[in-house]
């Protein structure tokens, strides 16, 4: 994809930790959101086969004509990426959709040429289909060929994180992983971390933050999502949190946040 006047190359990021129910998708939503709000164009990827994102979006994943899935198939004849694209409740925000469809992938792809590649290479194909600022891919709970395509596509990682010493053993993993993909494919890939907390702040979850800034230092990002019934509630409606209850804390947290990445910080 090329950089020029008219159509500038969209950020791309995703939002990966292979431990499930840390905050990916609800990351994928409102980040999604309160960049919008940053009167920024968003596009989601949702490369999860149990299509939590798109659910999440009232997408009806069940009648699909096209999902991410036709994307990184080999066909004949390849699928545009402006016939994938749906819209979202989220003004500004679409979306590329899953289904059970891409519990296939992860099988069919292994034997495909540049398969660590194919969905970049599908982002590729026509940039004229992305007149987009920023692309978010919602990586599925695991370290397969679909996160390693999204590690592959993306120039930017966010990894929520849990406050949680069990999280922060299982991240250095996925941290392994990195260092594979940056070696392999993009060497060129920075990481950040964004804290997730699924409780109520204790003295633990404290300790375990002051581990995770010390570890990791600068890649830390300053925002820290707390805990928050309401962002569960949220996805119910298909809204985000922004939308749902603007004046909470986990919106504060997500505007914050979308501020540190827009204005390229982190």
């Amino acid at each position: 994809m090329t950089r020029d006047a008219v159509t500038p190359m969209p950020r791309i990021i995703a939002i990966a930790n292979q431990k499930g129910g840390v905050g990916k998708t609800t990351t994928t939503i409102n980040l999604g959101a309160a960049l919008a709000e940053r009167k920024r164009r968003v596009l989601l990827v949702d490369l999860d086969p149990q299509a939590s994102l798109s659910i999440a979006l009232k997408v009806d994943v069940v009648q699909l004509e096209h999902t991410v899935y036709d994307l990184l198939r080999d066909n004949k004849t390849p699928v545009h990426l402006s016939d994938v694209i749906v819209e979202t409740s989220i003004p500004d925000v679409r979306l590329i959709p899953s289904n059970i469809d891409l519990s296939n992938a992860e099988i069919e792809l292994l034997h495909e040429y540049r398969r660590e590649s194919l969905l970049k290479d599908a982002l590729e194909r026509t940039p004229a289909d992305l007149p987009y600022d920023y692309i978010l891919l919602d990586c599925p709970p695991s370290l397969g060929i679909l996160t390693v395509n999204a590690l592959t596509a993306a120039d930017h990682v966010l990894v929520p994180l849990q406050t949680d010493y069990l999280a922060l053993r299982g991240a250095e993993l996925l941290f392994a992983t990195l260092q594979k993909i940056r070696r392999k494919l993009n060497p060129d890939l920075p990481v950040t971390v964004v804290l997730t907390m699924m409780y109520a702040r204790t003295r633990h979850g404290e300790e375990v933050e002051a581990t995770v800034r010390e570890k990791f230092g600068k890649a830390v990002h300053r925002a820290v999502i707390p805990a928050s019934v309401r962002a569960k509630e949220a996805p119910i409606e298909g809204r985000s949190i922004l939308t749902y209850d603007s004046k909470s804390p986990v919106s504060k947290a997500y505007r914050d946040l979308a501020q540190e990445i827009d204005n390229g910080k982190k």
